[in-house]
């Protein structure tokens, strides 16, 4: 029996622990938000979420990648519930309007739509070869008519997070929540900060040091909508996280007092 109970732990110890998919919300302002993914090295074929607003609607769906996943344009671009409707196989128009990842509203468990409070997306992948989506990014971004808390849960009936070989996907804590701005602010609420258009990334108001740091490392080479693009290491609120942005990071990082004279808000959405 000691036996056993050694040869259990050890196949137990040797296992592979299964990757968790990451989903979350991350607020472009403006009244836009990304809904974005990370698998952890796991390969995911599907997606399918719910997303609801406490306030408001949720009015329009963008940012999202259309077809088959190919070199130069990877992604999530098979949409179940609209490919029947608005896809003829032989000769797909990636490009109609109506082929979006929301799913009919009139679908099993499908929530309303846009015009409502609440979504139900849809994402999965064809590719061949090489060409799998890539291991994060954003699935869509969602544009909402109020100030509200937006939250992403599995939707489990209709699939949820799928793996290649079809079992479900362990992810992140769900529901993930999170407060965005609704349209017409003027841009992020950082953008109010008194001293982010000198460096700082993180809203201390203080020394511009290693926690911008990080962030604005993070953040380069963002350009709005994508996920990775940081409002708050824009310096010059253009868009990107570029070059200029670099030197007035530079310029900024430990200096003994950094500048507390930051015009408010900006132009929303912005033009990279």
């Amino acid at each position: 029996m000691r036996k056993l109970m050694l040869i259990v732990a050890a196949i137990a110890i040797a296992a592979p622990a299964l990757a968790t998919v990451d989903i979350g919300i991350t607020d472009l302002g403006g009244g836009q938000a990304a809904i974005t993914y990370d698998t952890g090295g796991a390969a995911v074929r599907a997606y399918a979420l719910d997303i609801t607003v406490s306030a408001g609607t949720i009015d329009a769906v963008s940012g999202f990648k259309t077809g088959e996943s190919v070199t130069g344009s990877l992604g999530y671009g098979i949409f179940p519930g609209n490919f029947r409707d608005y896809i003829n196989p032989a000769t797909p128009n990636w490009g109609d309007p109506n082929y979006t990842p929301v799913a009919p509203s009139g679908d099993p468990d499908a929530l309303g739509g846009l015009g409502t409070a609440g979504v139900t997306i849809e994402l999965g992948s064809l590719y061949v070869d090489a060409n799998a989506p890539a291991g994060s990014g954003v699935l869509c971004v969602l544009g909402v008519s109020d100030d509200c808390t937006m939250c992403v849960t599995l939707n489990t009936s209709r699939g949820g997070v799928v793996l290649e070989d079809a079992t479900a996907a362990p992810t992140n804590t769900l529901p993930v929540c999170l407060a965005v701005d609704g349209p017409g602010g003027g841009g992020p609420e950082c953008w109010n900060w008194l001293a982010q258009c000198h460096g700082d990334v993180v809203g201390d108001n203080a020394l511009v040091q290693l926690e911008d740091f990080f962030a604005f490392k993070d953040a380069y080479g963002g350009i709005y909508p994508a996920a990775k693009y940081n409002a708050c290491a824009d310096f010059d609120r253009n868009g990107a996280v570029e070059l200029a942005d670099f030197f007035v990071f530079k310029d900024a990082f430990a200096i003994t007092s950094v500048p507390s004279d930051c015009t408010p808000g900006g132009t929303w959405p912005p033009t990279p």
